[in-house]
């Protein structure tokens, strides 16, 4: 798993690409599923080539899986409900109010330090399976639950979850989305995240305080 510190170095060369609605691209918006408050209503929002991409996510998974749908839960968010939901994070953890390094890289594998963000780039999004009937497949927990389970290497889970973990991240991979294992229905491409899994010379998107 990346860490704080990792991502903290990386420089970020913001390419002006716009925000998109993902809707626009035929993509399934399935809000109802986060746990997280939505900054941007009933619309997800991410930039022009992160959503290309999900489109070859979606037909490549169609090719495969016709009866099958990817289920896109949450895009962009602000950076005030990013740090809203970091305080709360550090809350629940016990850290609330401490600010070093060790606290952060704690309270990191659950929500994303702020400042490293890639939810305020627009570059990642959250999304999962679904089978014919719109159920989410197996996973092992819910998508945004902050619990340890919610690792994508956690040995606490069924052999199904841990197969369609893999299907997802090898589906997501396979078009350019870097996987991070922290959180297995969290993708990102552009961001920090995306740069330093992929060795990249820097990330492409910058956050932003609102679309």
């Amino acid at each position: 798993m990346l860490l704080y510190q990792d991502l903290i170095s990386v420089p970020v060369r913001e390419n002006g690409e716009a925000m998109q609605d993902i809707a626009s691209f035929n993509l399934h918006v399935a809000i109802e599923h986060s746990l997280i408050p939505a900054s941007t209503g009933k619309k997800l929002f991410l930039r022009t080539s992160a959503c290309e991409k999900l489109v070859k996510a979606r037909t490549i998974l169609k090719e495969k899986h016709p009866e099958h749908e990817l289920y896109h839960v949450y895009a962009y968010r602000s950076l005030a409900i990013q740090r809203s939901s970091y305080i709360e994070a550090a809350e629940e953890l016990g850290l609330s109010g401490r600010d070093d390094l060790q606290a952060r890289e704690e309270i990191h594998k659950y929500i994303a330090v702020p400042e490293v963000s890639g939810h305020p780039t627009g570059g990642a999004i959250d999304l999962m399976i679904a089978d014919p009937q719109g159920v989410p497949l197996d996973y092992g927990t819910k998508i945004h639950e902050m619990s340890e389970d919610s690792q994508y290497h956690s040995e606490n889970i069924s052999d199904g979850a841990k197969k369609n973990r893999q299907q997802l991240r090898n589906l997501m991979m396979q078009v350019g989305f870097a996987p991070y294992d922290g959180e297995w229905w969290h993708f990102s491409y552009g961001d920090r995240e995306w740069a330093k899994y992929y060795d990249e010379p820097n990330a492409h998107y910058e956050q932003t305080e609102s679309l």
